[in-house]
């Protein structure tokens, strides 16, 4: 298949349309659907330091290489990265080297030590790795554990646990792992591991997958009547 845009050798498909795009078509699609949701959603000013965890996860590599991009010609803002360590041996190696390749300090922190590490270094902001079927797969968790008022908890920002005081910003909500996994091969970012979760939390992707593959587009409705509700429960309580 050839590129839409430029007839060039195409790498992905844009299935809503069936249309495809090459390499460098793809990659100027993600990063724009990035940075307008960090445009939207007011999630850079000029003097943050922001502190992206890296879990060892693709998304979370991602997340730091779209973030230096946008940062790097910024001289007000300050970029570092925390390599979770959540006790279960996980190895770094990969990811200290990618931040030693790109001139983002990092240092290992314990999980339960994210909080306490992020205001000691002074960072404004926690980066998140979350993705659209992780926004959809919590949103939907709240709502079948009969919980609407956790899905205010979703969105651009919010408040990092387990204390408040500092937020997190979540750059990646409106792109989907696949793309992310592409995006990471495509511009030869470090591959991680899968994140880890619980058997739940993995048949509710399992299911949005599903709904993807049979209804192209799934996800993002998903994610807009998300939003929706969002909305509807801040009115709400402000009235």
């Amino acid at each position: 298949m050839n590129c839409l845009l430029c007839g060039k050798s195409a790498v992905y498909e844009l299935r809503h349309s069936g249309h495809w795009l090459c390499k460098k078509h793809f990659t100027q699609l993600f990063e724009r659907k990035v940075k307008k949701t960090i445009r939207q959603g007011g999630l850079l000013g000029k003097g943050d330091h922001i502190l992206v965890l890296l879990d060892g996860s693709t998304q979370s590599m991602v997340c730091l290489k779209i973030l230096n991009d946008i940062m790097r010609p910024n001289p007000k803002a300050v970029l570092s990265a925390a390599l979770v360590d959540d006790g279960f041996g996980a190895e770094f190696s990969r990811e200290s080297k990618y931040c030693e390749s790109i001139g983002v300090e990092h240092n290992l922190v314990q999980f339960g030590k994210v909080k306490d590490f992020a205001l000691k270094c002074g960072a404004s902001k926690i980066a998140l790795s979350d993705d659209v079927e992780d926004e959809v797969k919590n949103s939907l968790k709240a709502l079948l554990e009969f919980r609407p008022h956790d899905i205010e908890k979703l969105g651009e920002t919010t408040e990092y646990p387990p204390k408040k005081g500092i937020s997190a910003i979540k750059v990646l909500r409106e792109v989907s792992d696949a793309d992310i996994t592409l995006y990471a091969e495509l511009n030869e970012i470090p591959s991680g591991r899968f994140k880890i979760t619980g058997p739940e939390d993995r048949q509710l992707r399992q299911m949005i997958d599903t709904l993807e593959r049979m209804h192209p587009g799934t996800k993002y409705q998903m994610l807009a009547s998300t939003d929706d509700i969002r909305k509807m429960l801040s009115e709400k309580q402000s009235s």
